[in-house]
C-alpha cells in the first residue's frame, strides 16, 4: 500500500514543521487544561495562605535571565498571591541578576495591589558575600542591609517595622536555578529555624525532595507545571498554564506520530509476510 510505504518514508521535516505550527497556534485558541495539584505546591500555598495581612515574608531571587521561562511564572503567581494577602515583602537576591527581575515582578503588579516600595516592599542591596548574609540576617537584617536597594536607610522604613531577625519573619521563599536553597536551609533554617520555601527548575527539584521529607522545607514549586499549579490555586491563569497547554499538546502530537509509526510499521511487515508466502 502506497501510503504505508509514504508514512514509513516520511521526510523528518514534516514532522517538525507540524510540531512548529502545533505550538505556534495553541496559543490563540485558548484551550482549558486541567492541572492537578501536587502536594508540595500546595503546602506553600496554604501556608501564606494562612498569614496575615501585613506579616513579613522574604523572598530570595536566586536566578538568572536564563531560568526565567521556568522560574518567572512562579515568581509572578507567587508575589501575587502574596499581595492578594497584603503581606510585607522583603526581596534579597543571592545573584547579580536576581533584584532586576525582582524589580521587573514587582512593576508588573504592583499597581493592581497599590503595593510602594519602601512601604509595603523592600528590595534590599545585593552583597555577595552569601554566608554572612544569610547568617547576619539572623542576627539583624538592618545590620547586614543598611541600605536598600536604591540607597535609602532601611532603619525607619514602614515596610521593615518590628521586623528584626528570622525570628519576625513568617517565611522565606527562594526561586532559584541552583543550590541557594541547600544554603538557606543550612544558614537559616538549621541555625535559626526559619521556614523555608523554594521554586525550582524542573531538571533540578528532585535534589531537593530529601529537604521536603526531614521537614526542613515546608513546600516545593516544581518547574512550569508547579507554576501553573500555583496559577491554578490563585484563580489567575497567565503565562504557565498557557505554556503548560501547549506543551501537553505537542506531547499529543509526538505520541500520534509514533502511533502511526508503529502501526505502519507492523502493516508493512505482515504484508511483506504475506508477499514471502505468496511467492513460496
Amino acid at each position: 500500500m502506497d501510503i504505508i510505504k509514504k508514512i514509513l518514508h516520511l521526510d523528518r521535516r514534516i514532522i517538525f514543521l507540524t510540531l512548529f505550527i502545533v505550538l505556534l497556534i495553541t496559543p490563540f485558541i485558548h484551550l482549558e487544561m486541567k492541572i492537578n495539584i501536587t502536594n508540595p505546591t500546595r503546602r506553600i500555598f496554604n501556608d501564606v495562605e494562612e498569614m496575615s495581612e501585613g506579616d513579613p515574608i522574604i523572598v530570595s531571587m536566586s536566578y538568572a535571565p536564563f531560568a526565567k521561562p521556568e522560574l518567572y511564572p512562579m515568581t509572578l503567581a507567587f508575589l501575587r498571591h502574596c499581595c492578594m494577602k497584603k503581606l510585607r515583602i522583603i526581596f534579597v537576591a543571592t545573584n547579580e541578576a536576581g533584584m532586576s527581575i525582582a524589580i521587573q515582578a514587582m512593576e508588573e503588579i504592583k499597581m493592581e495591589f497599590e503595593y510602594e516600595h519602601g512601604k509595603d516592599y523592600v528590595l534590599l542591596a545585593f552583597n555577595p558575600v552569601l554566608s554572612a548574609v544569610m547568617l547576619g540576617m539572623g542576627e539583624s537584617i538592618t545590620d547586614i542591609f543598611p541600605e536598600d536597594y536604591y540607597g535609602n536607610k532601611t532603619k525607619g522604613l514602614k515596610v521593615l517595622k518590628d521586623v528584626n531577625d528570622y525570628r519576625d519573619i513568617k517565611l522565606l521563599m527562594d526561586f532559584s536555578a541552583g543550590d541557594s536553597p541547600v544554603w538557606w536551609v543550612v544558614y537559616a533554617n538549621t541555625r535559626y529555624n526559619q521556614r523555608i520555601g523554594t521554586g525550582v527548575t524542573a531538571v533540578m527539584a528532585a535534589d531537593f525532595y530529601p529537604y521536603l521529607n526531614t521537614g526542613q522545607m515546608i513546600g516545593l514549586i516544581n518547574g512550569l507545571k508547579g507554576a501553573a499549579e500555583y496559577e491554578t490555586l490563585i484563580n489567575h491563569t497567565a503565562e504557565a498554564t498557557e505554556k503548560m497547554t501547549s506543551q501537553a499538546i505537542a506531547h499529543i502530537v509526538i505520541i500520534l506520530f509514533i502511533l502511526i509509526g508503529n502501526i505502519a510499521y507492523f502493516i508493512d511487515k505482515r504484508n511483506k509476510r504475506k508477499e514471502r508466502h505468496g511467492t513460496a
